[in-house]
């Protein structure tokens, strides 16, 4: 339903935006700042703002939909009747529906302020909240993800939890989950947290480089609190025995050459990977999902644990109807005692537990390889190196 009028107070736009117009999805203008209603009557409530404005900035036509999309952009709209032009941000207002133009006049100096009729008592005391605006945007656009993240990841530790009772050791994994998973969320949220609170207090005085650094490190432990709740997600599906095979005919040694790929151009990754092909052409009948999820834990855990700028290898060797995959690192290795528990969930080695990790990893790949039919073996040694062989059979 179109708006008559913003839900904004009117007092509020009227003192801090003095030039503001505010359009309904039939761009129809709805509200002026009180500036353009008094020194360009032409502008006037009702009428379409397109027969007074063109968008110059970003190269998008006057309409709602179009303007709703670019919402992030800086605008730059000329008026056609003579070359003033306003700067500022489109701002969507959900209670009303209506798009709000929060901006002031593009000036270089005084001369061109008078040939517009204007002076400088028309500009807001604090026009610079326009570019404050978009930042507190962002800023709410994130705290309102973590905040739902928070919840869904709440609510599957319940489920888990719930899963966990029917397991013979039930007491001991409770204790691992709860010990583990409240300190790897616990970790990115407090950071994200303390992200938020520095931006809210003290982004007006930042440079736009300085902000991006924070919101980039917003974005990677939103990013990391996804990947922990994907990997609950799917050891549930397994212990559930609702983990299901998607079978397609693949060419095994074109995956394995796409995900060293992938993992090695991800920001931060310092490591050599290097992918060793010794069979011809090795194809079969395998569900390229969860194999790539096989994999990837893998050479996840193998980069996590050695040293930056070591190698990793995985080499692809084909036996009859038999795929061998073989990932070798150059890290800290596996201390004996812990060999035999590393695939159980939440297990972590005790020469690994500053490393963050959930020690869910492994745990999925054993349950995936259950499902294929596989098997796997490792070989470690302290200070040296590890080398897991994983064998599937080809369908």
């Amino acid at each position: 339903m179109p708006c008559d009028r913003v839900a904004l107070s009117p007092h509020l736009l009227a003192n801090i935006f003095p030039f503001h117009i505010a359009f309904n999805r039939n761009t129809e203008i709805v509200q002026i700042g009180k500036v353009l209603e008094q020194k360009y009557p032409k502008i006037s409530v009702g009428s379409q703002i397109a027969e007074h404005f063109q968008v110059t900035r970003p190269n998008i036509p006057m309409e709602f939909d179009a303007i709703a999309k670019r919402q992030k952009s800086l605008f730059l709209i000329q008026y056609q009747h003579n070359s003033m032009q306003l700067k500022g941000q489109m701002v969507y207002d959900e209670r009303s529906e209506c798009m709000l133009f929060l901006g002031s006049p593009w000036v270089t100096d005084l001369v061109q302020l008078k040939h517009l009729s204007i002076d400088l008592n028309d500009f807001a005391i604090h026009d610079p909240i326009v570019d404050y605006l978009f930042l507190l945007q962002a800023q709410n656009t994130a705290l309102a993800d973590t905040k739902q993240l928070a919840e869904k990841l709440t609510i599957q530790r319940a489920e888990i939890s719930k899963a966990l009772e029917k397991e013979k050791e039930l007491n001991e994994l409770k204790s691992r989950f709860i010990t583990t998973t409240s300190h790897e969320f616990r970790t990115p949220l407090t950071k994200i947290l303390g992200m938020t609170e520095i931006l809210e207090h003290y982004s007006h005085k930042w440079s736009e480089d300085k902000k991006r650094v924070y919101f980039f490190g917003i974005k990677n432990n939103i990013k990391y609190l996804t990947q922990m709740l994907d990997e609950i997600l799917l050891l549930d599906l397994a212990e559930a025995e609702a983990l299901e095979l998607n079978p397609s005919f693949i060419d095994i040694g074109e995956i394995c050459q796409d995900l060293v790929k992938e993992l090695q151009t991800v920001k931060g990754n310092q490591h050599k990977l290097k992918f060793s092909n010794q069979s011809i052409r090795l194809q079969g009948l395998l569900d390229e999902k969860l194999l790539r999820q096989v994999l990837k834990n893998l050479l996840l855990n193998a980069i996590k644990y050695s040293s930056p700028g070591s190698i990793v290898n995985l080499k692809l060797i084909g036996h009859q109807q038999e795929a061998v995959f073989q990932i070798e690192d150059q890290g800290m290795g596996i201390l004996p005692e812990d060999i035999e528990f590393i695939f159980e969930p939440f297990h972590r080695g005790k020469n690994v537990e500053n490393i963050p990790g959930t020690g869910l990893g492994l745990t999925i790949v054993k349950k995936i390889l259950c499902l294929f039919g596989g098997n796997s073996t490792v070989k470690s040694e302290v200070g040296v190196g590890t080398t897991f062989t994983v064998s599937i059979p080809l369908g």
